[in-house]
């Protein structure tokens, strides 16, 4: 099922899982996640303080906040202390504690759950966080 997002070496896990990076589109209006994927806070903080809109999606669907999820730590929380939606799923229904859980990067995940994540909330294909990490183990 995650094999779309996987290039040969990305399914041998070499590397964890990454949204797509995207252009701008020709109205400006993903500058936000240009900006979070370049990951910088200056321009980030800047944009929300001029009231982007923090539900912009990207072609995938993806927010703001599921690109943060993958490293950027100070992006993600001031993402998360301005309120931004941590159940936004991106198109394939992951939302960015999935995308953390992914990523096995449990500060993330941890950082996502403090601002209101749901852990018990199912991946597209019924299985929970919990139960993916029990067959890993197995």
């Amino acid at each position: 099922m995650f094999r779309k997002w996987f290039s040969k070496s990305d399914s041998e896990g070499k590397r964890p899982w990454r949204p797509m990076a995207l252009g701008a589109q020709a109205d400006g209006s993903l500058g936000l996640i240009k900006a979070v994927q370049a990951g910088d806070l200056k321009t980030v903080t800047e944009l929300v303080e001029a009231g982007v809109n923090l539900r912009q999606q990207d072609e995938r669907g993806a927010t703001a906040l599921h690109h943060a999820v993958c490293g950027h730590y100070e992006i993600a929380e001031f993402l998360l202390s301005r309120g931004v939606d941590t159940e936004v799923a991106d198109c394939d229904g992951f939302t960015p504690l999935h995308v953390a859980f992914l990523r096995h990067d449990r500060g993330m995940m941890e950082l996502l759950v403090k601002h209101g994540a749901d852990f018990d909330k199912p991946l597209p294909d019924g299985r929970t966080l919990e139960t993916i990490a029990r067959e890993w183990h197995e």
